[in-house]
């Protein structure tokens, strides 16, 4: 038995795949609470704490699902990642900081990389830091006001039909189930300190919300207007 400890997983949800790992798991965290290890034995979980943590909590397997108390990280403002960039990047001024926040996204690793993107554009044809911010955007497929061109292929979608079932969506955008969990809903069904969420899941299926009725309506991109309430 070993001592009492804390195990902390990440990224839980890519364990869906392998249900032995799964399995294994479950039978530690309750009843006998044993972790059977191969070439090991059992081991007595008893004294162990275990916490998990996935970005992707639609991907997770239900069974842990149901077996942890959860609490809900907030996104960062983009002003917080502007200042992520900052730390990571001292050289750089304020305002390519709050550029690289509003072409990069919401999660700090990508806006890193956009933000080395930014600099090499500038590095290499000068102008101002809004031209190479311009530049790195293009290179990155993100469009003038700040999303991928993914995100607003996906949300003129669901704003042309008005309601799109959870399982059509995946094949009006010709996108895996997967993918669309993994990289696109969670900025677009998610709010942030700065804006609410773009589209939400009624018991209809996937609808725009009035803020991703202004994203399609500042591109001039047509659609019916009906916005979840």
């Amino acid at each position: 038995c070993p001592p009492p400890m804390h195990l902390f997983i990440d990224e839980v949800h890519g364990y869906k795949s392998n249900k032995n790992m799964v399995n294994a798991l479950l039978t530690a965290l309750e009843g006998d609470r044993v972790l059977n290890v191969k070439d090991v034995g059992e081991i007595n979980c008893v004294h162990i704490q275990w916490t998990i943590a996935t970005t992707h909590r639609g991907a997770l397997f239900g069974p842990l699902d149901t077996r942890f108390a959860k609490l809900q990280l907030e996104l960062y403002s983009k002003d917080e990642i502007a200042q992520i960039v900052r730390v990571h990047n001292s050289r750089l001024p304020n305002i390519a900081c709050e550029l690289a926040a509003k072409y990069g996204g919401i999660f700090p690793r990508e806006v890193l990389q956009f933000a080395k993107t930014m600099k090499r554009q500038k590095d290499v044809h000068g102008g101002d830091w809004q031209d190479a911010a311009l530049r790195a955007a293009r290179l990155h497929r993100v469009d003038e006001w700040g999303l991928h061109e993914t995100l607003v292929k996906i949300l003129g979608v669901v704003g042309e039909f008005g309601c799109v079932s959870e399982k059509r969506l995946p094949q009006l955008v010709h996108m895996t189930k997967e993918e669309l969990e993994q990289y696109q809903y969670p900025y677009l069904l998610r709010s942030t300190p700065d804006r609410p969420p773009l589209m939400i899941m009624t018991h209809r299926g996937y609808m725009l919300t009035s803020a991703g009725g202004e994203e399609l309506a500042k591109r001039h991109i047509d659609h019916k207007q009906e916005y979840a309430a």
